[in-house]
């Protein structure tokens, strides 16, 4: 039996993209909340447990990234990236995926990938001023300033 400690605030559980966790639930798993109670649940299918919608949309989001990942070509026109079935779906996440990918955004540093167009389908707006377009360094901290004006980010 294994046990997993969670915060009861949403907010408090995903502390960044990575911070992803899988369960083994081969026989039982007990889930250990904060406040001391617990939750003892069986599962034959071995299938994951998630116990916050926040964490199981962090997951998923991981999931669809590496599927995108292996998707694409390796082509020089954004549109056929992005066009992939893996990122349409992350988009399909809605308002759900604007923190998860922001901080994906914010962990790729100086070599930022093609976030751009699923952060404005979702959000219907664009912070990127034009003459920073094709910049994507300058695309990603228009992105990211917003997202920190916008609460997304920290």
């Amino acid at each position: 039996m294994r046990k997993l400690i969670l915060s009861t605030q949403a907010a408090a559980v995903i502390v960044g993209v990575m911070s992803y966790i899988w369960i083994d639930t081969v026989t039982k798993t007990e889930v250990q909340f904060s406040n001391g109670s617990a939750c003892p649940t069986t599962c034959s299918n071995e299938q994951p447990v998630i116990a916050d919608p926040n964490l199981q949309a962090a997951i998923r989001f991981q999931e669809l990234r590496k599927q995108w990942l292996a998707q694409r070509t390796r082509s020089v026109w954004v549109s056929d990236m992005v066009l992939c079935p893996a990122y349409q779906s992350i988009i399909g996440m809605g308002e759900s995926a604007i923190p998860l990918i922001l901080a994906q955004l914010h962990s790729e540093g100086n070599e930022p990938d093609h976030w751009f167009w699923a952060l404005r389908s979702i959000v219907e707006f664009d912070p990127v001023k034009d003459e920073d377009r094709g910049d994507i360094g300058k695309m990603a901290a228009s992105w990211l300033e917003w997202g920190r004006e916008q609460g997304y980010a920290g």
